[in-house]
């Protein structure tokens, strides 16, 4: 599973070649500089840029040959080309951030010029903020419909212009007179007299990808992607074609599933709406220039995005008030490239300004500063809600577990307090809090399911660490969390595989103590005796406060007063050439629960594969039993009824005795039948392309664990309504792109060139 923080070095490695590279990057021409349209995004590639649109909240639309190049390792597109891997691409949105890609989809049938240009992009973490764009389903545009054209590349051929966003509009014609395939194409001529700019426009390489949208009377939708053109000029006279969205739209279906049906992103404003602010400047960039704008009282996210030409380079400085200063930065974005992005979480209302940097040479820029306000609060949990760790999405969710209803409980758009950042373990406190293990900030938060704000109870404050709350070794990057007896956190703790630690924080000061595992960081003394940990990830306890872990070989019991480790269950070595317990023993754990009986049930996944498979374990014999999933290792044969496992991670034990799991490959959680295996699915994706899902409400990201809520505590609304008082306010935090801000290595150069006799890739 990829994670967000992925973002920072993509874009590192990916923006610093195209700057040494110059490339091709799609422009309009004779179009003119837009501050509209946010749904649609820069791709940046190892090789090329293209444009992207956003047609769902995980979903993006390119063209198929953005991402089809001779170095490609994914599945072959012709040509001697085949896709590139999802690690090599990055989308950017100066509305909406920055995405690693999960994963990338082509048509089996694909032929540049003749059909099925056109490719899913899959996002690693959900858009938030910014309204997806319609596809075409109800029909294509006829020859002579105008429409608009979007992209982010050249002007000309020569231009070295490529980098801001533009638009301009294009009347559709017969794509017959071009020996294009009128079936599978729309077409437009770019001829002499040339109209004024914006009004008679044409793609020019680089604009591969990018939207034409057509306005069918209920708003624009998605009709064509930019495929190439005539020549290898985008000068008149020539002609342009695009893929026929519409024509499409069954295989778009069969790989994004219900995601396209989305018309929002998140539970909140989105960039157009009332109370949403949206702002554009503009700059020649030839030297540094200071743009001021208000933030409004009661925006939730301040977001700066800069993006500019590549004849020069460019950085971001964000600061209150009207002098900003690398000194007084709040965020400061400086990737080698000129795509940059500050997020800025409470930011105080008032007069803030943006310091446009020219480093090197001259880069004429497009600033854009958009304020969110805070969504708004889930509906008052009914008996049996569920609370959701979304790894990707850096969120805790709120469902109905009954209805599979989804809300957003605490986010960057959802509460105060220090940021969620890869959120993995959930515990549940009496007092109705939920505790949330946060590998990234290297901390242990609480969140007031009320407010949605989250207080630090141990570990960094922030993220440099600074200041910490608590007293004793810091952590290295708290996984999973579980409760003792008394009340106090039980963290299961690791940064590399053999770097690990359970740790024992105090409720009340935060002091962590470890029980087991290395001491600090260096690994050089370690509490308790017996063979070490590798991947430790899962944590429960279970009678006498015994500690139970998961790691991707074995399950550990742990002695709460010595640390001393005792394999229960699972394999000796990575081999496996010997094993504690009978049973099935492929697939590696990942969770662990104490059942009402005291046995353990333990999820087991591979890494990049689909699998899963929920496992009783006898805590005395270590044998193992398949409760539901697969019963082979390739996973030919399942227990039990219901969606298939893909990625089984979480485990958790339901009040009244349920089994709840979550999938992080299907964005799901299921309820497991102990007696027969059949799962059920309670929120979320049915299938990995989401062709059908349970609730309503922003889609899960990643979700790894999931704790539920017993029903005495709902007795009385008044008891949640009374946590508002831990809420604890803070003021504006950065984050620095995706999760970065350390300057990014050097692109490599991307090819140009055209294929197809004298079509040219656009």
């Amino acid at each position: 599973m990829m994670r967000a923080a992925l973002a920072s070095w993509l874009l590192a490695g990916l923006v610093a070649s195209a700057v040494a590279a110059q490339p091709i990057r799609p422009r309009i021409a004779n179009g003119v500089t837009t501050a509209e349209w946010p749904d649609v995004g820069m791709l940046l590639t190892n090789e090329n840029t293209c444009t992207a649109s956003f047609v769902g909240c995980r979903t993006a639309l390119t063209a198929a040959h953005c991402v089809c190049q001779p170095g490609g390792t994914g599945a072959p597109c012709g040509g001697g080309e085949a896709v590139i891997a999802p690690a090599a691409a990055l989308l950017f949105a100066p509305q909406g951030g920055v995405f690693a890609i999960e994963s990338i989809r082509v048509p089996d049938d694909y032929a540049f010029g003749v059909r099925g240009d056109v490719a899913v992009l899959e996002l690693d973490a959900p858009l938030r903020g910014v309204r997806p764009r319609r596809i075409a389903l109800d029909g294509r545009p006829p020859p002579g419909t105008r429409a608009t054209i979007v992209g982010w590349g050249r002007t000309e051929d020569a231009a070295g212009d490529a980098g801001l966003k533009r638009a301009g509009a294009v009347d559709t014609t017969a794509c017959a007179p071009f020996a294009i395939d009128d079936a599978t194409h729309l077409c437009w001529s770019y001829a002499e007299p040339i109209g004024f700019p914006g009004t008679d426009s044409n793609t020019c390489p680089g604009d591969s990808g990018g939207p034409l949208l057509w306005n069918t009377g209920a708003g624009f939708v998605l009709a064509g992607i930019h495929s190439g053109g005539f020549g290898d000029s985008c000068a008149a006279p020539g002609a342009s074609f695009d893929t026929d969205v519409h024509v499409v739209r069954d295989w778009l279906r069969a790989q994004a599933g219900v995601d396209l049906d989305a018309t929002a992103c998140g539970d909140g404003g989105q960039v157009g709406d009332a109370g949403v602010g949206s702002v554009a400047f503009s700059g020649p960039g030839t030297s540094s220039a200071t743009h001021a704008f208000g933030v409004p009282a009661g925006t939730k996210l301040l977001r700066v995005g800069l993006n500019g030409v590549q004849t020069g380079s460019l950085d971001l400085v964000v600061s209150p008030g009207a002098a900003p200063s690398p000194a007084n930065a709040v965020c400061a974005s400086d990737f080698a490239g000129n795509e940059e992005l500050c997020e800025i979480q409470d930011p105080a209302p008032g007069t803030w300004s943006a310091l446009v940097q020219v480093p090197a040479g001259a880069a004429a820029y497009q600033l854009w500063v958009t304020t969110l306000p805070e969504d708004p609060p889930p509906p008052a949990p009914l008996p049996g809600a569920l609370f959701v760790a979304s790894f990707a999405g850096d969120e805790v969710g709120q469902l109905d577990g009954a209805s599979g209803d989804r809300w957003v409980a605490s986010s960057r758009l959802r509460g105060s307090g220090p940021a969620l950042d890869g959120t993995e373990g959930l515990a549940r406190e009496a007092d109705g809090g939920v505790l949330v293990a946060n590998p990234f900030g290297r901390n242990l938060l609480r969140v007031d399911p009320a407010s949605g704000d989250r207080t630090l109870v141990s570990g960094c404050a922030d993220a440099a660490c600074a200041s910490a709350a608590g007293a004793g070794a810091a952590f290295l990057a708290p996984r999973f969390v579980a409760l003792a007896a008394d009340g106090d956190p039980l963290v299961a703790d690791r940064s590399t595989p053999g770097t690990y630690a359970v740790v024992r924080v105090d409720r009340a000061s935060g002091d962590r103590s470890v029980v087991s595992g290395c001491a600090d960081a260096t690994c050089a003394q370690t509490i308790g005796a017996g063979p070490a940990i590798g991947r430790l990830l899962g944590i429960a306890v279970g009678a006498g406060d015994a500690i139970f872990v998961a790691d991707d070989l074995a399950v550990f019991r742990i002695d709460p007063l010595s640390g001393d480790r005792t394999r229960v269950s699972g394999c000796l070595d990575e081999a496996c050439a010997g094993a504690v317990g009978t049973g099935p023993s492929f697939g590696r754990p990942a969770d662990v629960a104490v059942d009402g009986d005291g046995a353990l049930l333990v999820t087991y996944r591979v890494e990049g594969v689909p699998f899963g498979a929920l496992r009783r374990v006898d805590p005395a014999s270590g044998d193992r039993t398949l409760v539901s999933g697969c019963e082979d290792a390739a996973c030919n044969v399942l227990r039990g009824a219901g969606p298939a496992f893909v990625d089984l991670f979480g485990v958790a034990i339901a009040p009244g005795g349920g089994v709840l799991v979550t999938d992080g490959e299907l964005d799901a959680v299921l309820r497991v039948d102990r007696a027969s295996g059949d799962r059920t699915l309670v929120s979320g994706c049915a299938d990995a392309v989401c062709s059908f899902a349970a609730g309503d409400g922003p889609r899960l990201a990643e979700p790894l664990d999931v704790v539920a809520v017993p029903e005495a505590d709902f007795a009385s609304a008044a008891a949640l309504a009374a946590l508002a008082a831990l809420r604890s306010p803070s003021g504006p935090r950065c984050a620095r792109g995706a999760r970065g801000d350390r300057r990014r290595a050097a692109r490599r150069p991307w090819r140009g060139g055209s294929r197809g006799g004298s079509r040219t890739p656009r």
